[in-house]
């Protein structure tokens, strides 16, 4: 697809009132080519037509790139470092009767919700302190949103998920493993677009000042203008001792192009420049 192509596309988005300008042109084009296959056409200049006279084609290929692949405990070690230390600090700096509160952004399909969750949870039970958890999980995608407030899994979801963890946070039923009430209860999942310039976090959590923020495996796919813009929407909702968790592929530009320290060489994960050094080193010793 060459660039007046391309620029056909944009202004056919822009009639549907879908604003493409935002996302990065690498996987715009690798997008447009999946749909192409997906539906056996081989000419983009033929595809172009197709997005003018076929509104469902259009509105398929607008889904497809709101990417809602999610797993339960993705990131591995990165999981471990908020179980091992970042968890348990925020526990100990927490005031008595305070609320943690965490923005997964861009949730998908709630699996990473869940997983702080449970975490979270489990921590809590273990501190014995007098503290409260809320989970603000937010998507564009309706139908991602809809499963994720279902929280209705299958036996190859949840792979990842320790047994333990099954048992306690999990029912299941008819061969699926559905999220127990208890663990549902810390999360609302909400419609919420990161682009939206009239706010700095989604409205349902009030103020912001975020513990912990996931933004992970999302600012990849947009230019860098509109990842500087997401960067700075976070650096307001975040409190001045809280953490932001990001894809691997983000790592290098969130440590280049934001106020946000790395705490550990081999996950993407970052803490706000007010926080303690000397606990920092903890996590890297």
């Amino acid at each position: 697809m060459d660039k007046e192509q391309m620029q056909l596309v944009i202004d056919i988005a822009r009639s549907y009132s879908v604003d493409l300008i935002v996302y990065d042109e690498v996987f715009l084009r690798n997008s447009i080519a999946r749909r192409c296959s997906s539906i056996g056409i081989e000419n983009s200049a033929d595809y172009c037509e197709c997005l003018k006279e076929n509104r469902e084609e259009a509105e398929n290929f607008f889904r497809s790139l709101h990417i809602t692949y999610s797993r339960f405990f993705r990131d591995p070690m990165g999981f471990a470092l908020f179980e091992q230390w970042i968890i348990p600090d925020i526990l100990r700096r927490a005031p008595m009767g305070g609320e943690i509160r965490v923005w997964s952004a861009g949730c998908s399909c709630g699996q990473e919700a869940y997983s702080l969750a449970i975490l979270l949870d489990e921590q809590l039970k273990s501190s014995g302190k007098d503290l409260r958890y809320r989970i603000f999980a937010t998507d564009v995608s309706d139908t991602a949103l809809a499963t994720a407030r279902a929280g209705v899994y299958t036996a190859s979801d949840v792979k990842n998920v320790q047994l333990k963890y099954i048992q306690a946070y999990f029912i299941q039923s008819d061969g699926k493993y559905v999220v127990s009430p208890q663990l549902k209860q810390h999360i609302a999942f909400l419609h919420y677009d990161l682009l939206d310039a009239t706010s700095a976090s989604p409205p349902e959590s009030i103020f912001g000042c975020f513990d912990i923020v996931c933004c992970s495996n999302l600012m990849m796919y947009y230019k860098k203008e509109t990842r500087l813009f997401i960067l700075k929407k976070i650096e307001q909702a975040i409190s001045k001792t809280g953490f932001l968790a990001v894809g691997e592929a983000e790592r290098a530009f969130v440590k280049s192009n934001s106020g946000f320290q790395p705490i550990s060489a081999p996950v993407a994960i970052f803490h706000m420049p007010g926080y303690s050094q000397t606990t920092r080193k903890s996590f890297t010793t």
